[in-house]
């Protein structure tokens, strides 16, 4: 994701250094995780937490321009997603007893059983669909292969809607909002201050998770 090849036009503006965009997101991921988790009654620390997301799409934006390969990039992102799904479900989402339906799939295999685990395994995906689909819908804007260009925004839009993806359409919406205005310093801070203030002040916090 580092700017290692020869940029592509309009590279990004702005902060490119994403090692430490990175490790800020971290941080207020934490900070929204912990509030979730440990300060469920302090509302302002997912406040807080929603700086992570649009930092992070920052950072997929500019890995986004600067990739050697698209299909590769987008096969890692899809590899720790899947990877990190039943971590991400027995840390923040008790509700789907992930641990109960394994153990009863353990102890009585059955197809039936099966699908009942897998369906709840990516019942409530983790923030890594989102990404996956925002990067998919930027890679249609930019090749522009049989009108890619329309139907693929579109199609990440739907099936951000459709498979439950956390942050939903408006996820993806971010990435083609920061693409758009990508080497503009003015755009993208525009585009983040709006996000901060929409999520701030009117999602439902108990919602997102980064």
């Amino acid at each position: 994701m580092e700017a290692s090849v020869q940029p592509r036009s309009r590279a990004p503006a702005g902060n490119t250094a994403t090692g430490w965009l990175k490790l800020i997101a971290l941080f207020f991921m934490l900070v929204d995780h912990g509030g979730k988790m440990l300060f469920p009654a302090v509302p302002e620390l997912r406040m807080l937490g929603r700086i992570a997301f649009p930092v992070y799409v920052w950072c997929m934006i500019v890995g986004f321009h600067y990739t050697r390969s698209m299909p590769k990039y987008l096969l890692r992102v899809l590899i720790v997603g899947l990877v990190s799904q039943p971590l991400y479900l027995l840390a923040l989402h008790h509700e789907y007893d992930l641990g109960a339906r394994f153990a009863e799939l353990c102890g009585h295999f059955s197809f039936a059983g099966l699908g009942t685990f897998v369906r709840t395994l990516f019942e409530k995906p983790n923030i890594f669909l989102t990404l996956f689909l925002g990067l998919c819908s930027l890679w249609g804007l930019r090749e522009k292969k049989a009108f890619s260009a329309l139907w693929a925004p579109f199609a990440a839009l739907v099936l951000a809607t459709v498979l439950n993806a956390d942050y939903g359409w408006k996820g993806v919406l971010l990435f083609i909002l920061l693409y758009a205005v990508r080497d503009s310093r003015g755009g993208i801070a525009a585009v983040m201050v709006a996000f901060f203030l929409f999520w701030g002040t009117s999602y439902e916090i108990g919602r997102a998770h980064v």
